[in-house]
């Protein structure tokens, strides 16, 4: 926002009004960084303006809504076991396998998602997954053990050319909530990076990704990486900016660049010019309390997202991000 010329408050679900402001502001693009439902938005308003976009309205809208998302990759290497779930399907949950991770089948900011190990929380969970759901479904997905990694990578002429695989770490208390990332990861190896690249690689096959940044969620299970989310676009977690620091390669730039200029990103856009291990925390609290800052240092890289004593607004209703911190881990 420091670096904008001016800045409106609209609602970007209204895509008329989102239309009506890059004509205005005679746009060269629109963008949207690391927001699911934005980025659809972005790239139909892009396609209704003949604007340059990287990723289609289509493949947007395919990788939002979780269970097309799952049916396009049941058959690869990139499935998992799923089950959608709708309003008059209930009767389902009766004979569901547990324990089973429910999450809403169209959202995004980790809202409602939970871990059921019986029938009484799964039925709470399914309705709570329902109700923040745009369609109104849930999805029963295969519960997977192990360690949660994060992807990015970046692709051009529907190839990926960049993978860098980091630690996701969790709050114990809150399932599935990021506590901080960690590059490189702590099971890095050369062997876990190939089967990450080739995961990315048959999930961009699937999804007609063809140019731009893919993030993923990705857990250790078994031995293998197994895929839990995917979206064409930047994450939504800072990552980007962990990278650069760590490795000096901007995939911002990269991707802005490769979007307004049209220009194709070469191999040496993603050499490292540098490669120490960095981390980001997170600091969190619970949805509408105050923000209290005392007592928390943050590294040189980072920053607050509300004032101190501010309402914590309700993002995915349990414990919220209020600021983050980017530093280097000793070595």
């Amino acid at each position: 926002m420091r670096l904008a010329t001016d800045s409106c408050i609209l609602d970007f679900s209204d895509r008329e009004a989102v239309v009506g402001l890059a004509r205005s502001v005679e746009a060269d693009a629109v963008v949207s960084v690391g927001s699911d439902i934005a980025g659809i938005v972005a790239a139909d308003v892009s396609e209704q303006l003949e604007l340059p976009t990287l990723v289609s309205s289509i493949t947007a809208e395919l990788c939002n809504s979780k269970g097309r998302m799952r049916e396009r990759l049941a058959s690869s290497q990139a499935g998992v076991g799923f089950e959608v779930i709708g309003p008059g399907d209930l009767a389902r949950l009766e004979t569901a396998q547990l324990p089973v991770f429910v999450k809403p089948a169209s959202a995004q900011g980790q809202r409602a998602i939970a871990l059921a190990e019986d029938r009484e929380s799964l039925r709470e969970s399914v309705a709570a997954a329902q109700a923040a759901s745009r369609d109104g479904h849930a999805i029963l997905e295969e519960y997977l053990d192990g360690p949660e990694l994060s992807a990015n990578g970046y692709v051009v002429d529907g190839r990926v050319v960049f993978t860098a695989v980091s630690d996701r770490e969790t709050w114990p208390a809150f399932v599935g909530l990021v506590s901080a990332h960690r590059w490189p990861s702590v099971w890095a190896s050369s062997e876990l990076e190939s089967e990450v690249h080739a995961l990315l690689q048959t999930v961009v096959d699937r999804m007609n990704i063809e140019h731009g940044s893919v993030y993923a969620q990705v857990k250790l299970s078994g031995g293998r990486p197994r895929l839990v989310e995917v979206a064409p676009r930047l994450d939504g977690c800072h990552l980007w900016r962990l990278i650069r620091a760590a490795t000096g390669v901007d995939l911002l730039s990269i991707a802005i660049e490769h979007t307004i200029d049209g220009r194709q990103p070469s191999v040496r856009d993603f050499e490292p010019t540098k490669a120490h291990p960095h981390r980001l925390d997170f600091i969190c609290q619970p949805t509408g309390g105050s923000a209290d800052y005392s007592g928390w240092v943050g590294g040189p890289l980072g920053g607050t997202y509300y004032n101190q004593g501010d309402e914590i607004r309700s993002v995915n209703g349990r414990f919220e991000k209020i600021g983050y911190s980017i530093s280097a881990v000793p070595e």
